[in-house]
């Protein structure tokens, strides 16, 4: 709900972080347009259990791949981003 030892920051919904992080990242028409291809999770401190549900929550909030690369790999992630080459 809010960024470690910064209780004050709170964490926005997906979707609005999303879009802010696409947004910024275009510049304002400087560069290209991006798109967040998927979504890497911190899970520490979660249970096998835990981290199943959430990866499927935000995979079915955002419809975009989601894992934690330190518990399972990068694998998922790359296939999403290697999937975008043109």
């Amino acid at each position: 709900s809010h960024i470690r030892f910064t209780e004050w920051a709170k964490i926005p919904a997906l979707k609005d972080e999303i879009h802010m992080y696409e947004v910024v990242s275009h510049a304002g028409g400087t560069f290209a347009p991006t798109k967040v291809a998927c979504i890497a999770l911190n899970t520490h401190g979660l249970n096998d259990a835990e981290v199943k549900y959430e990866i499927a929550k935000t995979e079915a909030e955002t419809g975009l791949p989601t894992d934690d690369v330190v518990r399972h790999g990068a694998g998922k992630l790359l296939s999403a981003i290697d999937g975008l080459k043109t």
